[in-house]
């Protein structure tokens, strides 16, 4: 059955390709300054109706005189006569899905990708088709409406109307994804949108590695509005640890202090290390050797040894050497390089508590836990080590877990390059997928810069404007070329293109606005009912923070 009623048509279909894109002629009638590349389309072909993307808008002529002598731009009645004739618009299309006419798309939730009256794409409209821009009603039936398990992530972009894009969140958690765009594009809010539906609608717990403190505490956007942190929205559901001693003075108190021991490190944490300071192969051949001699407390002992060649010295380096078999000048580097450990305070031999039980703890009850990197924010040497620390040990314990874990990590080409991804517990759970229901959400700036495979485990794409080729290149490598120009034309904030599994088509959004967020939050809810749930985690673990 036709679907067209109430639409406007704005062209005709005239030519093109399933895998360059098709051509639209635009009606005369219609102005192309109302329409964007990202823009949603429909085509009525005879027995299926198509929805495809704007991926790039052609100014063309017929006669090519006009390219050297156009008409006086003032001259409305001969620009007008010429404009839908000799002069018109060619949308260029990135067609998408395809449904039967005689399907009810009021019931595609019910019909998913799987059946034969909705899918992918796989043949074209006939010539002549009518086009039309995508109404509040498509946008609907092919994103569905917001519920249990579909999110609100933002509208379609440069739409008036409030229409809401909604994402299938329990697809999305089911694999590793990635946020990704130029430093300032909005990454972090977006990737606050999404852990904020996962939590809000109770899908899933997140472990969120907060490099920047831009989840466990509120801040400000570019224009000063104040934006809550996920504890302040989520009081009763999220725990915020700080790394070490909490120095830093927010709005929210960490409800727990993280302390390790020298003895949870192993060789494959310090390998991780390798670029970040400048380590050798036979400094890391030495760290296994050092291994072997030593134990689990190898990492302790060698920082705490005399950089002496006494070999009398059972504390020396010489003393080490001569046991290892290693080279003096290869441990003595090795113990240069890593001894800037030593100036971590929350490295310690013996730490009173083991606190990666309590954040597997916590994560095990359906606490979505924030370790808040606080006076060590920044630091890429302290990020990188805990990171991969905690998510190796969270990851061998998470095996026997109904709950979904989704850990959150940013500068994710530090782990996940083409060099470590193969070493790395990050490349073992981009690879794996969902096999110990384990995976990543990973935000970056540069995806070039991660390995290749990684990227195309990943369910979702979350593409923020990006300038350089190679990352473009590499983020939609296996995608429609047609996407490339999308890209390209993203805005500079707060807009996206979304490609994946967790929707039935790519879209561009204008993610939502800041102060959207701020409806999660009980109005009920009061700064005493925060101190209560941190004095109940603190009496549930025996400790109390000071």
């Amino acid at each position: 059955m036709s679907n067209v009623e109430n639409k406007q048509k704005i062209g005709t279909l005239v030519g093109g390709s399933l895998s360059s894109g098709l051509e639209i002629r635009l009606d005369s009638e219609y102005s192309v300054e109302n329409l964007y590349v990202g823009d949603g389309i429909t085509i009525e072909g005879r027995e299926k109706r198509y929805f495809g993307i704007i991926s790039d808008i052609l100014l063309q002529s017929s006669d090519s005189t006009l390219r050297s002598f156009p008409p006086n731009s003032s001259d409305f009645f001969v620009t007008s006569i010429l404009s839908g004739t000799s002069a018109f618009t060619i949308l260029k299309i990135s067609l998408q899905l395809a449904v039967s006419l005689d399907a009810n798309l009021d019931e595609f939730d019910q019909l998913g990708l799987d059946s034969t009256s909705f899918g992918p794409a796989t043949t074209v409209p006939p010539h002549f088709s009518p086009v039309y821009r995508a109404t509040s009603k498509d946008y609907t039936e092919i994103f569905g409406s917001e519920d249990e398990n579909h999110g609100w992530i933002g509208t379609p972009k440069g739409r008036e109307e409030e229409v809401k894009i909604n994402l299938d969140l329990e697809q999305l958690i089911k694999r590793s994804n990635g946020v990704f765009g130029k430093t300032g594009t909005g990454k972090t809010f977006l990737t606050r949108v999404l852990l904020s539906e996962i939590i809000n609608k109770d899908l899933g717990v997140n472990l969120i590695f907060d490099m920047h403190r831009d989840y466990s505490d509120s801040v400000n956007d570019e224009s000063g509005n104040k934006i809550n942190s996920l504890k302040q929205l989520y009081p009763s559901k999220v725990e915020v640890m700080s790394l070490g001693k909490s120095l830093t003075k927010g709005q929210v108190r960490p409800d727990a202090e993280i302390m390790i021991s020298y003895s949870d490190l192993e060789v494959q944490d310090i390998e991780i290390l390798s670029e970040t300071l400048n380590l050798t192969s036979a400094g890391l051949l030495a760290a296994h050797a050092l291994d072997r001699s030593y134990g689990e407390k190898w990492l302790g002992i060698f920082l705490n040894m005399e950089p002496s060649e006494d070999k009398e010295n059972k504390n020396s380096l010489s003393a080490a050497a001569e046991r290892t078999g290693q080279l003096y000048t290869v441990l003595h580097t090795l113990w240069r390089r890593l001894e800037i450990l030593k100036k971590f305070e929350f490295l310690q031999q013996n730490p009173a508590e083991e606190s990666i039980r309590r954040i597997f703890a916590s994560l095990e009850r359906g606490k979505h836990v924030i370790l808040d990197f606080g006076s060590h924010q920044s630091n890429e040497t302290a990020y990188i080590l805990v990171t991969s620390l905690i998510t190796r040990r969270i990851y061998e314990r998470w095996a026997e877990q109904d709950n979904q874990l989704i850990i959150a990590i940013e500068e994710a080409h530090k782990f996940l390059n083409s060099e470590v991804a193969s070493q790395t517990i990050f490349g073992t759970i981009a690879r794996e997928m969902r096999k110990w229901k384990v995976t990543l959400l990973v935000v970056d700036q540069r995806p070039s810069g991660i390995d290749a495979e990684v990227l195309s485990q990943l369910g979702t794409k979350f593409i923020h404007q990006l300038e350089d080729n190679r990352d473009i290149d590499s983020i939609l490598a296996g995608s429609s070329r047609d996407l490339r120009g999308v890209v390209s034309t993203l805005a500079p904030k707060q807009q996206a293109l979304v490609i994946g599994h967790a929707l039935p088509m790519p879209v561009v959004i204008d993610v939502r606005s800041n102060d959207t967020l701020t409806n999660f939050i009980n109005p009920e809810t009061t700064t005493t009912e925060i101190i209560n749930i941190e004095r109940d985690n603190n009496d549930l673990f025996g400790e109390k923070n000071e």
